[in-house]
Order: structure tokens, then C-alpha cells, then sequence
């Protein structure tokens, strides 16, 4: 046999093509002969036998959810049959409507069942991995739109709002008065406030900041930059309404100046980028098809079960063991690379982009593809034979990842390891990660209860096995975190083990560890993609010490107008700054 894309010769029992990864096209007198054998009895292990039984519990649980959503009301199901010639008993309708109940209820764990029982143990990594991943798609996607797309906008279209403010607690005002035994009269002060917004817009940059003490306002400022004609506007409200204007390039130099024109020309270019690279979603994509080949390589997988413990909380799970040799890594950079070079996305992109900063982009895409065929033609010498990563996977009931632990040398042939570990028993929920490397582990682990994705518990941050932190975690919301997103309540600190672990109680400063020791900072978040809001309570030796409040938004921007030239007076020099004060 050959492949139908490549022409690449077949082995007999290849499900996909070594060489590009297309799936083979089995015929189906072979299909009937690897599902039933040549007695015509069925062979559990076969993929079709999988498929089939994944498909026929999601119609299942698909017809149930259907069922019951027509058990009530005027027109229902029950009610059709309750006035039809047709009577069911009681007992048949109630095993119906319990067994239509169980399938939806466990849908995720008959499905992973499935897999787990008819499937090799690579291709049930496989599943429970593609799972796992999705988190991850969504994650990187929202990266990339912060990082790469955002920061883009933020060079034309984009505003940014923010304030801060220190507000003292009652006992944070008695001890400011203490101030006053060196005198200086502190007593006064009971909070600070200041803001700012800053929009772009049509080359237009607009910035407005003010600052208040004890809630009162103090002064504020407002600028705007025409980027077009090279001016500049200032006004401060509470002393005139009159702007003050001026060029550029006279505050900056000649120098400077030249090189902020070409932020008129990045700004064309940002726009242009943003058309020509990728969407969010379409990066999703890309990340999930390059795992997708990548795990298709793993082929040394085995099975066995575990009981993870972590602060008390146990529970068994089923634990694969995934090697992953050189070998395995090369084949899975060559099926990677091999796919870089076929994706006309990718080509798509890389030319798009070239051609916005001036290049040719068939040119570009060229070099790309000699730059894979280089790493194609030495991937023997990227990764030493002696590489070899061992990973544990720890999978509950429902196909969900529980753990991971990863082991490795380094070039020293010392071991290091990277582990998460979440058993969970009902609502209570254990949590543990930590980093081994060099002789040296940090840790972070506790537990708690877990409602939903809401996570209450407390935790401690270890070095080398001593505390330095002590973490508090109040309805936290995991699924948020996972996004990098802050929603909840977490309490920061200080342990007071740290001592030990500084050697101070040696030198006879044990005593003054208790100035950080009582130190306690409580967070209280609420985040989203566009806005956040942060207070931080800050308590010391259980005193309410001060509380600092945050937030900031992000959004499109807006074009604000340019000052008439009957409220400007451009300056030039002492005459025309006077001519402002005035």
C-alpha cells in the first residue's frame, strides 16, 4: 500500500502515514476482517468498535437530554401517553425516566469507560490528553490576543482607564499619629487617590490625570498630541481652561523628534499586522493541530493504577506511564516540521506578514521552508540519544487529568522532576506542585473544599521543606486562574518557620522576624478579559493597617477633539509661557 498524498510506501498495520500524517484509507474487506476476524466474532480492540460506541453514547445521552426536556408541561411525552389507549405502568415510565436520568448523569464517565476499555493504551493517552489540552488552546489563544494583538492596538486604537487609591484603617491612623512624637503632624492624612485614562485614536493620543487627598480633589492634568501635525496641548483645569501648546519638535529636539515620526509609520504597519496575522481562534486551531500530530507519535505507553495523597486527601487513579526517548522526540519534531512545511495557513500568514514591513514575501516563505529542511536534515543532532522523559498521567473516572509528574536527567545524569498533583474526594480537594532541580525543591500544597470551581483551602509554600508562606484561598475560582484570571479571595503570610530558614535565631535577630511575621496581606480580585479590580487589605499583628484598591479597563479608543485655537496659546518662548499664566 502507499499513501494516497505522498506516495510513501505502507506497512501493513500503519493507521497513518509516517511521512505527512494523512490517515490511511482501509478497504473494506479489510475493515470487515480487522473488526471480526476470520471467525466473524467482533475484536474489542478495534478502532471502529470505539468510535461507534463513543457515537452511540452521545446519541444516547443527546435523546435523554430530548426526553426529558418533553417529560413536562402541556404536550409532554408523559402527558400524551397518560391520555392515549396505550397505558405504561408505573414502574416500566419511573426505570425509563431513572436510566434516561443515569445517562446524562454519567455520560463523561461511560464515554471514558469506553475508551479505556476498547482502546490501546497510546491511543486512550491520547484522548484523556486531548482533553486535557483544550484549557491549554484556550489559554495560549488568550496570550496571544493580549500579548501580541493587544499590545499591536495599543499603538492606534485603544483605551486604557485606571485609579489607585491608599485608604488607612483605623488602626493605621493611630499609628501615623505616632509621626507626630518627631514632629510631624501626620494626623491629618487618611487617604490618597489618583487616576488616569489614556486613548488612541485616528493619531490622535489623549491623556487625562488627576489626584485627590482625603477624597478631595487636588489637581489633574490633560494632554493631547496631534501625531499628524507635531503639536502638543497640556491644560491644568483647576488653574485655566486655556491650553498650552507646543511643538514637538522644539521639547524633544530635532533628534528625538524624527524618532517619534516613526510611530506615525508603526501605526500603519500595527494596523496592517493585526489584518495579516492570525485571529485568536485561528491560533487555537494551530495549537491544536500541532499537539494533535505530536501525540500521534507517542507509542510507549503503559497502564496501572495509583493512589495520590496529598494533605490527607487520597484517591485511586489510573496512572499511565508515558516514555518519551529520542526517538519518540524526533519523530515527533519530524512529523511537526514535515506538516509546517504543507500548511498553506502558515504560508499564508508568512507572507502576509512579510509583505507589511516591505518584504517579498514568496522570498521569505522560501527561506522558511529551507530553514525546515535544514532542521529535517539534522534532527539527529538536536536531541542526544540518551534523552529520555518519563511522565506520569493520573486520569479519574471521567477521562479528567488529576496529576502529572515528569521526571528527567540533566547533563549530569542528576534527576529532576516537575509535578502536579490534585486528588480529590468528593468536595474535598488536595493540591501540590513542585519543582525539583539541582538539589533544591520548592512547593506549593495544601487543601480544602471544592464547590464547582470555587476552591476554599489553605496552603503553604515551601524551600527545601520549610515554610515561607502561608496561602489562605477563598472562594477561588480554578477555572478563571487557568485563564489568568484572578476571582476570589487569597490571603499572603509570612511564615513563621522562615526564621529557621534564614539561620536568624543563630545570630540572635530571631526576635525581629516578628515585624514581617505579622504581616498579613488579604486580595480580594475580580477579573475578565477586558477589566480587573483589585483591594488589598494590608494587617499587621491582626491591626487593620491600610487598604490599597486597584482596577483598570481596557477597551477601543476614542478620538478626542483638538483645542480651538481661541483656547491655545502656543509657546514658543518666555513671552508666549507668560502670555499662558496671565
Amino acid at each position: 500500500m502507499f499513501c494516497e498524498k505522498c506516495g510513501n510506501p505502507l506497512k501493513e498495520n500503519e493507521k497513518f502515514c509516517p511521512k505527512c500524517g494523512t490517515p490511511v484509507k482501509v478497504p473494506e474487506n479489510m475493515v470487515k476482517n480487522e473488526i471480526y476476524g476470520n471467525n466473524g466474532q467482533t475484536k474489542p480492540e478495534a478502532g471502529n468498535v470505539v468510535e461507534a460506541a463513543q457515537k452511540t453514547v452521545s446519541e444516547a445521552a443527546a435523546t435523554a437530554k430530548n426526553v426529558l426536556a418533553n417529560l413536562g408541561g402541556e404536550g409532554s411525552l408523559l402527558k400524551k401517553f397518560a391520555g392515549s389507549k396505550y397505558k405504561i405502568p408505573a414502574i416500566i415510565g419511573g426505570a425509563v425516566l431513572l436510566l434516561l436520568i443515569v445517562l446524562i448523569a454519567n455520560g463523561a464517565r461511560i464515554n471514558n469507560l469506553v475508551h479505556k476499555a476498547f482502546s490501546s493504551p497510546e491511543s486512550y493517552y491520547q484522548f484523556v490528553e486531548k482533553k486535557a489540552m483544550e484549557d491549554v488552546y484556550d489559554l495560549g489563544g488568550d496570550l496571544y490576543d493580549s500579548i501580541i494583538l493587544q499590545s499591536l492596538q495599543l499603538t492606534y486604537d485603544k483605551s486604557v482607564s485606571a485609579d489607585m487609591s491608599v485608604e488607612l484603617g483605623k488602626d493605621g491612623e493611630e499609628l501615623l499619629d505616632l509621626a507626630g512624637l518627631a514632629g510631624v503632624d501626620l494626623s491629618w492624612l487618611k487617604s490618597v487617590q489618583g487616576e488616569m485614562e489614556f486613548s488612541i485614536k485616528d493619531s490622535i493620543l489623549s491623556m487625562a490625570a488627576g489626584t485627590s487627598l482625603n477624597k478631595d480633589d487636588i489637581v489633574s492634568g490633560n494632554m493631547i498630541i496631534d501625531i499628524d501635525s507635531g503639536e502638543m496641548y497640556l491644560q491644568i483645569p483647576e488653574l485655566t481652561k486655556t491650553y498650552m501648546g507646543m511643538y514637538l519638535e522644539d521639547v524633544m529636539g530635532s533628534y528625538d523628534y524624527r524618532q517619534f515620526q516613526e510611530f506615525q509609520e508603526q501605526q500603519e504597519i500595527s494596523k496592517d499586522l493585526v489584518k495579516a496575522l492570525p485571529s485568536q481562534s485561528q491560533v487555537e486551531k494551530l495549537l491544536k493541530k500541532y499537539t494533535t500530530i505530536a501525540l500521534k507519535c507517542v507509542d510507549d505507553v503503559s497502564t496501572g493504577s495509583k493512589t495520590l495523597k496529598v494533605d490527607g486527601i487520597q484517591q485511586k487513579y489510573t496512572e499511565l506511564k508515558v516514555t518519551l526517548d529520542a526517538e519518540t522526540m524526533e519523530n515527533m519534531m519530524e512529523a511537526v516540521l514535515e506538516e509546517m512545511a504543507e500548511d498553506r495557513d502558515l504560508e499564508k500568514y508568512i507572507v502576509n506578514v512579510a509583505e507589511v514591513y516591505g518584504e517579498d514575501g514568496d522570498d521569505i516563505y522560501e527561506n522558511f521552508q529551507e530553514s525546515i529542511d535544514f532542521a529535517l536534515d539534522n534532527l539527529d543532532y538536536q536531541i542526544s540519544d540518551d534523552t529520555k522523559i518519563v511522565m506520569k498521567v493520573y486520569v479519574d473516572g471521567k477521562g479528567e487529568i488529576k496529576g502529572r509528574i515528569i521526571e528527567w536527567n540533566d547533563y549530569r545524569g542528576k534527576k529532576q522532576s516537575i509535578s502536579i498533583l490534585m486528588p480529590q474526594k468528593g468536595n474535598k480537594a488536595g493540591f501540590e506542585f513542585s519543582i525539583n532541580a539541582d538539589d533544591e525543591k520548592v512547593e506549593l500544597s495544601g487543601s480544602g473544599k471544592k464547590s464547582g470551581n470555587k476552591v476554599t483551602g489553605e496552603y503553604e509554600l515551601k524551600y527545601n521543606g520549610t515554610a515561607i508562606l502561608d496561602i489562605t484561598a477563598k472562594k477561588l475560582n480554578t477555572a478563571d486562574l487557568k485563564k489568568g484570571q484572578l476571582n476570589g479571595e487569597i490571603g499572603i503570610k509570612v511564615s513563621s518557620k522562615i526564621g529557621s530558614l534564614l539561620n536568624l535565631g543563630y545570630y540572635g535577630y530571631g526576635n525581629y522576624m516578628s515585624m514581617i511575621t505579622d504581616l498579613e496581606f488579604i486580595i480580594n480580585a475580580s477579573s475578565s478579559k477586558d477589566s480587573a479590580k483589585c483591594k488589598i487589605k494590608i494587617i499587621y499583628d491582626d491591626q487593620d493597617i491600610a487598604t490599597i484598591s486597584a482596577s483598570v479597563k481596557t477597551g477601543k479608543g476614542s478620538k478626542e477633539s483638538i483645542p480651538s485655537s481661541k483656547n491655545v496659546v502656543m509657546v514658543e518662548d518666555s513671552d508666549d509661557a507668560l502670555e499662558w499664566l496671565e
